[in-house]
Order: structure tokens, then sequence, then C-alpha cells
């Protein structure tokens, strides 16, 4: 540009060069405001939470404000909306919890009377083992006399036993 010494020259290329710069400045601006878009868009159908970032860097660099605005409101709404599911997916999950603990403190409680079931009954067989007459049953299952002497059906049936 020093070279040109008329004037009238140097301020048409001068022009032009302006000229050049604002336009190539308005191509990068609008390549901007595309990949921002495009950023945006693909934060908007795939809502996570690691889109926002690259979504944010792309609109940061649209010196538009008011083009820079909506895009951050629109980022935003999807904050929003991930942070929504999220809270919905954490509250899912303590009610799946609180369940599970419930489901599992009413399997203890029915085999805990399971179990006092089953001990009352052995109690009350065993109670009638020794209470019927002083007939008494081996492991076994045989019926003894109170003299340790084997019982015999007819015993056994008129002291009203089990067989």
């Amino acid at each position: 540009m020093n070279a040109v010494t008329d004037s009238k020259l140097k301020e048409k290329l001068q022009k032009r060069i302006t000229t050049v710069k604002t336009a190539i400045e308005a191509k990068k601006q609008q390549e901007a405001i595309n990949a921002a878009e495009t950023a945006v868009k693909k934060h908007e159908s795939d809502q996570k939470r690691e889109n926002v970032d690259d979504a944010k860097n792309m609109v940061n660099a649209v010196a538009d404000s008011a083009k820079k605005e909506a895009f951050n409101n629109r980022i935003n709404a999807v904050v929003s909306a991930i942070d929504a599911k999220e809270a919905e997916a954490a509250r899912q999950a303590e009610e799946a919890r609180k369940a599970e603990e419930a489901r599992q403190a009413q399997e203890q409680a029915a085999a805990e009377e399971a179990a006092r079931q089953a001990q009352e009954q052995a109690a009350a067989q065993q109670a009638q083992q020794q209470a019927a007459s002083g007939y008494s049953r081996d492991a076994r299952g045989r019926w003894h006399r109170p003299n340790g002497q084997y019982a015999s059906k007819a015993e056994i049936a008129a002291a009203g036993l089990p067989w």
C-alpha cells in the first residue's frame, strides 16, 4: 500500500481492502452462526449434559448479541429439561429403593412368621407327644408307652395320637 503514490488509487484500494475484510468477517460470522445453530440443534435432539459445553462454545463465537441470546435461551431450555429428567429419574430410583426395602421387610416378616409358626407347631407336636397319656414318639415316628415299650396301633388310636 505504501508503494502506491497516487492518492486516488490508494483510496480506492483502501476501500476495496475494507470491503473485502468486511465480507470475510461477515462470512466468518455466518459460519459461526451456522455452526452454533447446528450445535444447538444437536443439543436439542440429543439431550445430554455432554453436549452443553460444545453448544455453548459454538454460541460464544457468535458476535450478534441477539442471536447469541436466542441460542443461549434454547440451550438453557434444554438444560432445564435435562435437569427435570434427572430429577424424575432420581425420584423414581428413590421410589424403587423404598419399594425394594418394603419388599425385603415384608419378606423378612413373612419368614419370621413362618419360623414362628414352625416353632409353635414343633412345640405343639412335642407337647402332644409327651402329654398324650405319657406316650412319646421317637425320631423314626414310632410311639412308645411310658415304660419305653412300643405302643400298638390300637393303643395309639385309643389315645387319639396321629399315626
